[in-house]
């Protein structure tokens, strides 16, 4: 699937590809917000007034690494505590930031689930009956190593195979990956369904 370019331009912007080289994520980039208007990251419920806010400095453990603040549309961002227009953030601001990035960490890198092979050009192996209620048969034409791992990534069993191999007939009802491997190189992932 394609990239939405939209939703990636808007997180470049977000993130600092703009005419300020300014992120509008806390602790992102060269050139990120250090004074979001947030009065709990800086310990202090003191009404210092509007003067002295700016000079307020949040300790360590309260930057509040990945806060998005409201940035600007054009024109300057000014880093200041007391424009809240700008450097004030919140979940509804983080929300849609963590959903946007999770689209494109979705498209990017896609985690396999279901029972559709992974994308290879290697035809020369296959498992069958998929799904099965019995146990699995893997055909062949060279030696690999084959590691079974269930949804949480455990490695259930690790065997090489070549020809004609069973595997499967103890595992409970489920999905699988059989990854198979030549020389330490994963080569095919095959989604296997214990019914």
């Amino acid at each position: 699937s394609n990239l939405n370019k939209y939703v990636y331009a808007n997180i470049d912007y977000i993130m600092g590809k703009n005419g300020q080289n300014q992120s509008f994520i806390v602790g992102f980039g060269a050139k990120n917000p250090l004074h979001p208007h947030h009065r709990n990251v800086y310990l202090s419920d003191a009404n210092v007034g509007n003067t002295g806010q700016q000079g307020l400095i949040i300790p360590a453990k309260n930057q509040q690494f990945g806060y998005m603040v409201g940035g600007v549309r054009s024109g300057t961002y000014a880093d200041q505590i007391t424009n809240y227009q700008t450097s004030e953030g919140g979940i509804d601001y983080n929300a849609g930031l963590v959903g946007a990035l999770a689209y494109i960490n979705s498209v990017v890198s896609p985690v396999i689930n279901g029972l559709a092979e992974s994308q290879s050009n290697n035809n020369s192996i296959s498992v069958f009956p998929n799904p099965s209620s019995d146990g699995f048969n893997i055909q062949s034409i060279a030696v690999y190593n084959v590691r079974i791992h269930n949804e949480l990534g455990n490695t259930l069993q690790d065997f090489n195979t070549s020809s004609v191999h069973s595997f499967g007939a103890n595992l409970q009802p489920g999905l699988y990956h059989a990854v198979f491997s030549e020389d330490g190189k994963i080569i095919k992932t095959i989604n296997v369904l214990k019914q």
